[in-house]
């Protein structure tokens, strides 16, 4: 059986990072297409790995006054060359973390079935520290395994979720909607909400952020904030471990209101990785988090 998902991941300059995701899919979803979308790297061990999977890899042209890089063109040019029902996409410092199988494929187009309007569906598990958030937008599906913030809310942007730059696309929709990402998250999240309106969030979530990855600010770790994190947290990546068999049964066999809160789910080999995660090391600890907002605030 043809799988209906495809995998799009959005590189930089953070080769083992983008190993580890890599590695996760190869060993959570074999046999799942996947291909890398680098941004132009010039770091010489991402290089290096580009080179080691360069047939799944696309480098992206120069782009033309993106505030993020080439990462919303290439998020175009992914959908353009998408041949699966579906196309999830991913960052370099995200990792598959449960083996993803065509039930769960069979998951997702039910719930696109469900909701005949959407176009994204999101595949994370939920960050501990912005459950007050979702729990306020969201509420349980009385059709299918998922959240959803109420439909009514179609044009309601502080009530309604309605896209993450990491999700689950439905290439058809978007193609007919004439879609196209615009240069920033904010411009997808109220063109989603008018286009699509409310996106679902899967109950058994598939995929997350790896934790305390490196900070990049206008494509450069040239901060102080960045050089001691690298210090502090050490300069091995940090990754989260698979759930086991056990723990995705526990997880799909759950009711719904026991939200998918990341914390409460996943774990890291780690022992500087600390809960709640924290997605960039420049706000691992609390000093370093002020340094690098002074840093911020000075323009550096």
């Amino acid at each position: 059986m043809n799988r209906l998902v495809e995998i799009a991941i959005f590189s930089f300059n953070r080769g083992e990072n983008l190993r580890v995701c890599v590695e996760s899919i190869k060993r959570n979803a074999p046999d799942v297409k996947y291909t890398v979308y680098d941004d132009r790297s010039d770091d010489p061990a991402t290089l290096q790995y580009l080179e080691e999977i360069s047939d799944r890899v696309i480098i992206s042209p120069p782009p033309q006054n993106a505030r993020h890089g080439g990462l919303y063109a290439n998020m175009n040019l992914a959908l353009s060359q998408a041949d699966h029902p579906f196309l999830m996409t991913l960052q370099d410092d995200m990792q598959l973390v449960r083996t993803f199988s065509q039930d769960d494929d069979e998951d997702i187009e039910s719930i696109f079935n469900s909701y005949p309007q959407v176009g994204f569906l999101s595949q994370l598990f939920m960050r501990g520290v912005a459950i007050r958030r979702y729990k306020r937008r969201l509420t349980q599906s009385d059709k299918v395994r998922a959240y959803i913030s109420p439909l009514d809310e179609r044009e309601n942007h502080k009530l309604s979720l309605a896209y993450f730059d990491c999700h689950i696309a439905h290439v058809k929709r978007l193609n007919a909607a004439g879609w196209e990402y615009a240069n920033s998250e904010g411009g997808n999240v109220h063109q989603a909400l008018s286009t699509f309106g409310p996106m679902p969030c899967m109950a058994d979530p598939i995929a997350f952020f790896c934790p305390d990855v490196p900070f990049y600010r206008n494509r450069n770790r040239r901060g102080l904030s960045s050089r001691l994190a690298s210090i502090v947290l050490g300069r091995s990546v940090k990754y989260l471990n698979d759930l086991s068999p056990q723990e995705v049964v526990r997880l799909k066999s759950r009711d719904l209101s026991n939200w998918p809160i990341a914390e409460n789910y996943l774990s890291s080999p780690f022992q500087s990785v600390r809960k709640p995660f924290t997605y960039h090391d420049v706000k691992a600890r609390w000093w370093l988090y002020i340094l690098h907002k002074i840093e911020k605030n000075l323009g550096y």
